[in-house]
């Protein structure tokens, strides 16, 4: 994603947390001052303040087609897990070594759709590279 707006964002400004399209809904109604209708269920979060300062998005599971992005790990397909942080091209299927992360991947039980004890190996960082 490229963004621009002078005074609020500072040039040259990189954020390595991940987006999705579902947080710019909400987003643009907050920075426009409109409040968000009542009733309306919406997935995404309001990111102006990591996009002007960087700040902190909270832990959740990123949904795609074919996809569940939580952390550095990546579960394709629903049975192809990768590590985004050591292998951002998607060669070394870790799924065997780490079957509680792809059960947990595969049925987010919570809101932020993940136990509360982190596997070995678990990080709570965000995906932050590709």
């Amino acid at each position: 994603m490229v963004a621009q707006w002078p005074g609020m964002i500072p040039a040259g400004t990189t954020i390595d947390q991940a987006l999705h399209m579902v947080d710019f809904f909400p987003t643009m109604l907050s920075v426009a001052g409109v409040p968000m209708p009542e009733g309306l269920a919406i997935e995404g979060i309001d990111i102006t303040s990591t996009l002007k300062r960087n700040a902190p998005l909270p832990e959740r599971p990123l949904f795609f087609q074919k996809a569940v992005m939580q952390g550095k790990w990546k579960l394709l397909n629903g049975t192809r897990l990768f590590d985004m942080e050591n292998d951002p091209t998607e060669r070394n299927d870790l799924a065997e070594q780490h079957p509680k992360i792809v059960e947990a991947l595969q049925n987010p039980s919570c809101s932020s759709g993940f136990p509360t004890e982190q596997p070995e190996g678990w990080t709570t960082n965000l995906f932050t590279r590709w």
